[in-house]
């Protein structure tokens, strides 16, 4: 570095020196300022992408509880439609047991009715008509009343089946739109 010296006049070391000094110095506080504007500005944004973050979160937040709400409710009501159901089905199984047991008592009473005719046709009516005549009467009194509680029965039996096959789609179809989400959120 003396060789420098060499070329710098002996008055002008010290105004040079200074000079070089503030140069440095100048620019020095200029790399300075500019750092310092530059870390503001990365701070401003940290800070604006930190608020835009937190509302971002809160608005997510906000959703996830109305939403939460919304499906609390919505299993409420299913649970509570199912409970109907499962009541209705109970209600519907004690219905369809008396509607059973009246259809039993029917074909019971039919059957007693059906021997009853059977017995009188075989000759068990009144002395007062010749035994051909009434036998002749009550056999066909009989063959006709047979075939209608035969047709009686099916149809006890068919009704039975069909009471209960209605209960439980009534019952399926009643717990569908009482399960159905009324209003969405």
């Amino acid at each position: 570095m003396t060789w420098l010296l060499k070329f710098i006049p002996t008055g002008w070391l010290w105004p040079a020196a200074f000079s070089v000094m503030g140069v440095l110095t100048l620019w020095g506080l200029g790399e300075h300022w500019r750092a310092n504007i530059n870390a503001k500005e990365t701070q401003e944004c940290k800070d604006k992408a930190t608020l835009d973050m937190a509302n971002h979160t809160k608005t997510a937040l906000e959703a996830a509880t109305k939403y939460r709400a919304a499906e609390a409710a919505w299993k409420f009501q299913l649970r509570s439609a199912q409970d109907e159901y499962n009541e209705r089905e109970k209600q519907g199984a004690k219905k369809l047991a008396a509607f059973a047991a009246t259809a039993s008592a029917a074909l019971l009473a039919n059957g007693k009715l059906r021997d009853d005719i059977a017995a009188f046709a075989r000759g068990g009516g009144p002395a007062v008509d010749t035994a051909a005549a009434a036998s002749d009467r009550a056999a066909r009194l009989g063959l006709l009343l047979s075939e209608a509680l035969r047709l009686e029965d099916e149809t006890l039996l068919v009704a039975a089946e069909s009471a209960g096959g209605a209960e439980s789609a009534g019952n399926a179809v009643r717990t569908l739109l009482n399960s159905w989400p009324k209003d969405t959120p």
